[in-house]
């Protein structure tokens, strides 16, 4: 039990700190080594020689399970409650998150740019087949009652990896004239996979019966698997908290990843004095993020089994797994039921949230610009066989007003799962901070569905010159 306490720990400490869209640094004039994880190339347009991010953190949230209500981050929580969705429907639900520190940008140069950090990242998905839930359920036979005409199988599925990760990146400039930049990046990724985690359930099928009494239901077929990285195994309660964590942290495994990008400059045309001109007319970046996959050991209570040996009765299921405290309990009562139950050794990959990005900056009037994101995942999460995480982006559009210590954001995207979410974010000399989804503000009934993210990055003293034109050779 104290295992399953330290892990529901740590997940709730991922989520409390949180991963990869800080909507309003895309494509920012006044930015900072942070356009890194948008796009490699990007981190050579910057127009401060260095920068610092000492901290940085996001996280995002979506779940169709559960609503907070009454509570919004204006008001207090003394009348709020969580409130479990009712209806016949999948449920799904999505965490991502991530903790950067101490990431450096430095410019070699006018045309060459290297950048470094450390990062933790976090990503979890849940996905069921369709049911019907009410909140009087309160045994099995009330739920296969309530289900008894559903028209598909009962599943579900999760996926959860969680990474820590060294980065060097690397960009140059590939060519360049009077009216247009063109640069290329490489970020390449050290990491070791710090937990994972997955769980594939499918083929429920259950029928009713009656005895003369009253119906009951029997489950007729059913498989699945699940697994977890084996550094959980090493918790002990006869060990100190310390101890703990060093040895969850130390029994790991090595991967690697990499980043890449170009980005194309357009500056504008007709300035008499090209330092008169804007920065750009257009920045174009497309780039292909987190090439890669993290490696994990089962854990030794790690299962796969497939059909019943009797048909199960539901008040059976009921007894065997009401008061069921932790896997190994879960594995004894499964194992008497499984026809076939086997143990899985060996190790298991989660493949990294890899996808395709375009990112499209035009330059208004004046201090405002418009940015356009789109990402399409390369990899499902759902995946039958195969365990891989990915990116809730698909289209962001975030207007903004920008000047060197001082902007205000208005992000607006459309997610993978349909939902659609206006935000805010501002900055403030060394501080960007932004929420995903302003319902947080001024609603009362938007969390957890959204999230927020925050940026603490000092920069160089001393303002480049702006790249309105060709550097003038060396005499």
């Amino acid at each position: 039990m104290k295992k399953i306490r330290l892990l529901l720990l740590l997940v709730i400490v991922y989520h409390t700190v949180k991963a990869q869209s800080y909507h309003a640094l895309h494509g920012n004039v006044y930015g900072s080594g942070l356009t890194v994880y948008n796009n490699p190339a990007s981190i050579v347009h910057q127009p401060f020689p260095w920068d610092l991010t000492i901290f940085s953190t996001q996280q995002k949230a979506f779940n169709n399970v559960a609503t907070v209500k009454d509570y919004g981050l204006l008001g207090t929580a003394k009348n709020s409650y969580v409130e479990f969705n009712r209806g016949y429907y999948g449920r799904r639900a999505h965490y991502q998150s991530d903790i950067r520190l101490f990431n450096l940008r430095f410019n070699i140069g006018r045309d060459r740019a290297v950048a470094v950090g450390a990062n933790l990242r976090h990503y979890l998905h849940v996905r069921s087949s369709p049911y019907f839930y009410t909140d009087t359920l309160q045994t099995t036979n009330q739920f296969f009652n309530l289900n008894q005409l559903a028209s598909v199988p009962i599943g579900a599925s999760a996926v959860q990896s969680s990474w820590g990760e060294l980065f060097f990146s690397y960009a140059q400039t590939l060519y360049e004239n009077e009216l247009m930049r063109l640069s290329g990046g490489v970020t390449l990724k050290a990491q070791r996979g710090l937990s994972g985690g997955y769980v594939r359930l499918s083929n429920g099928y259950f029928e009713i019966r009656n005895d003369g009494l009253q119906p009951y239901f029997v489950v007729t077929d059913g498989r699945g698997r699940y697994g977890y990285s084996s550094n959980y195994d090493r918790i002990s309660s006869e060990k100190s908290t310390w101890q703990n964590i060093k040895d969850v942290m130390g029994h790991t495994l090595n991967s690697a990843s990499a980043d890449l990008g170009a980005e194309l400059l357009l500056r504008y045309d007709g300035y008499v004095r090209q330092e008169d001109a804007p920065p750009y007319n257009w920045k174009i970046g497309f780039s292909i993020l987190d090439i890669g996959r993290n490696q994990y050991r089962h854990g030794r209570e790690s299962r796969r089994f497939s059909g019943f040996k009797t048909e199960v009765v539901d008040s059976i299921l009921q007894y065997k797994f009401q008061n069921v405290a932790g896997v190994p309990e879960f594995n004894d009562s499964l194992e008497t039921i499984a026809a076939g139950y086997r143990g899985i050794n060996g190790n298991f990959i989660v493949n990294q949230p890899t996808r395709l990005v375009v990112n499209i900056d035009k330059h208004v009037t004046q201090d405002f610009y418009v940015n356009a994101n789109i990402s399409a995942n390369l990899r499902s999460s759902t995946h039958d066989e195969k365990y891989a995480v990915r990116e809730m982006d698909m289209i962001a559009v975030t207007p903004r007003w920008e000047k060197r210590k001082l902007a205000a954001y208005l992000p607006m995207q459309y997610t993978t799962e349909g939902k659609f979410w206006v935000g805010l974010a501002g900055k403030l000399g060394p501080v960007v901070m932004g929420l995903h989804n302003a319902g947080w503000i001024f609603t009362k009934n938007a969390m957890p569905n959204g999230g927020f993210y925050l940026a603490l990055t000092v920069r160089g003293w001393k303002f480049r010159e702006r790249d309105t034109g060709v550097a003038c050779p060396d005499f």
